[in-house]
């Protein structure tokens, strides 16, 4: 079983962090909104399709920015998504259909 989407928001002394998730066989979808004078990192986890015994290419799209390719080598189970300032982002994974493992099509 596979959770497919959860939120949570975290209280802290700058203001609440809130992140929320979506995610389905080949993409994984983060929103997260950070405190105003804040700075967060992201890491994603790869999909649960996605094989873990070699390199994986994938996707990387923020805030409905250009997607860039990222490579990830090694079995890593997460993509980091990079650093973010305060305000709300909207970071998502995507896996191309090549890189699904066939048990999860």
């Amino acid at each position: 079983m596979c959770i497919r989407d959860s939120s949570y928001t975290l209280p802290t002394v700058r203001g609440a962090i809130t992140a929320g998730f979506n995610q389905s066989v080949d993409s994984f979808e983060l929103s997260v909104v950070v405190p105003s004078g804040s700075v967060a990192s992201v890491l994603l986890p790869l999909p649960i399709s996605v094989s873990a015994d070699g390199p994986c290419n994938v996707t990387l799209a923020v805030d409905g920015g250009t997607e860039q390719a990222i490579e990830v080598v090694g079995g890593h189970a997460y993509v980091p998504a990079g650093r973010y300032t305060g305000g709300v982002h909207r970071i998502t994974l995507t896996i191309p259909q090549s890189e699904i493992a066939p048990k999860s099509r």
